[in-house]
């Protein structure tokens, strides 16, 4: 079914915009992301120097292979000049990158990368875990070759808008700047797998796998969907960061939840008092990223009690985990989403200003039928210390997105964590990166300080 017009020329001014915004900053963002990619192991230190390594084992830093890897990662980041805007567009695209980079892989590491689309390891293999504390699926970029992660980052880059894809990219240079500033002694800092679930092609459904520490995004698409123009979720993802705010070696700031937090507070301010007061006294649901989740909605403030103006505004922070893709995409998840926001409750708590040096961060949930949204500002480093930079409350903040309706597109149901996916009784047996349980603060099972 075609969505309606009207979202998806909605979804598609607010999609250019984003791409004049893009368009702006392209030399710049090129200049960052080659810097803060550079400096280890997914920065290409690690990789090695032929097609045969296997998954699963770390590289020894090269000062010499990192020099030789920034045009290469230039070249990378600066693939994309615009967005796909259809559905169709973005699965086609994002499958001929997926073949191209199947086609640079040994047989044993196409055996490794390759996984039967209902194969349930696609629900245990994310976590706000770093990659020692919960095995993840698939290939880890830094025992690839240059040509290798070239390949997986043109996957990343067919998928997601330009918008979508600098958030990424800056998750995993903060996870580096933890490895190469912090007191963690944990070594897989800024290590990151691919893994596809399913054959990827236009005409058949596929899913992408990428992850690490703070990040786990699994993007099922379906050139065979009914609807005839294809489908692609984003349910369930997990965006974290650490810290909220890094400087990269040549000096640009890097602030990838700066977007969030922006329209989290948009919608914050267009409620009156009493609207607020409803809002704060909810009770804030959190699931665990890679855990199952009751979607408990609780109480708050719901979709029925806003005007027309503050539901486009609360769609707008939704868009920023169920609008990763093209315009279209968006438009038809958006429509989705907001034909049951009547029903959908949310809760805030902690801070009610955009005010990174006060308070120690916020957090909110929203529930409904067609969207989970939970983001928890985690009270703790997870020992990731460093002088001067937060690396707790706002400086430190898990994420996710799900569908109660359609995680995972519906071809498999997710399973219990092992091994700790964060929090209360999913915390990792053998301690988080600074020694400690990992237990969340939150005391219900939320997503936990790692």
């Amino acid at each position: 079914m075609t969505p309606p017009t009207e979202p998806l020329n909605r979804a598609a001014r607010r999609a250019d915009a984003r791409r004049s915004r893009a368009d702006r900053s392209r030399t710049k963002r090129a200049a960052w992301m080659a810097s803060v990619l550079l400096a280890g192991s997914i920065a290409l230190a690690g990789c090695a120097t032929t097609g045969d390594s296997a998954s699963g084992s770390s590289s020894t830093s090269s000062s010499s292979t990192v020099g030789s890897s920034a045009s290469t990662i230039t070249d990378a980041a600066t693939v994309s000049t615009t967005d796909a805007t259809t559905t169709a567009e973005t699965i086609a695209d994002t499958a001929a990158a997926a073949q191209a980079f199947l086609a640079t892989l040994s047989d044993e590491q196409r055996e490794a990368v390759l996984y039967d689309y209902d194969d349930e390891t696609k629900t245990t293999s994310w976590s706000n875990f770093p990659v020692t504390f919960v095995e993840r699926a698939g290939l880890n970029l830094a025992d690839l070759t240059e040509e290798q992660q070239t390949a997986a980052l043109a996957v990343l880059e067919s998928l997601l808008s330009d918008e979508a894809y600098e958030t990424v990219v800056g998750i995993m240079g903060g996870d580096e700047y933890l490895h190469e500033n912090s007191s963690s002694t944990e070594e897989s800092l800024g290590q990151y797998y691919i893994a596809f679930f399913g054959d990827p092609t236009d005409s058949s459904a596929f899913e992408v796998q990428f992850g690490g520490h703070h990040l786990g995004i699994n993007a099922t698409l379906d050139g065979s969907a009914d609807s005839g123009t294809g489908a692609i979720t984003f349910a369930p993802t997990h965006l974290g960061v650490q810290p909220a705010v890094y400087t990269t070696a040549d000096g640009t700031e890097v602030q990838p939840f700066d977007g969030i937090y922006t329209d989290a507070f948009a919608f914050f301010d267009s409620l009156t008092a009493e609207q607020q007061a409803t809002l704060t006294s909810g009770d804030v649901s959190m699931c665990a990223p890679g855990d199952t989740c009751d979607f408990s909605t609780g109480s708050g403030l719901t979709g029925a009690d806003l005007t027309d103006e503050q539901k486009e505004l609360l769609l707008d922070l939704i868009a920023n985990w169920s609008e990763m893709a093209d315009a279209q995409t968006a438009a038809t998840t958006r429509a989705e989403i907001a034909a049951t926001l009547d029903e959908t409750v949310i809760a805030w708590s902690g801070e009610t200003t955009y005010d990174m040096t006060t308070g120690d961060g916020i957090n909110f949930s929203i529930s409904g039928p067609n969207v989970y949204v939970a983001f928890q500002a985690q009270q703790g480093s997870a020992g990731a210390d460093v002088d001067g930079v937060t690396t707790s409350g706002w400086g430190h903040v898990h994420t996710i997105y799900r569908d109660p309706a359609n995680d995972y597109a519906g071809s498999v149901t997710q399973q219990a964590a092992t091994g700790g996916m964060g929090g209360g009784s999913g915390a990792p047996s053998r301690g988080a990166p600074d020694g400690s349980s990992g237990d969340s603060s939150s005391g219900d099972g939320g997503t936990g300080p790692a």
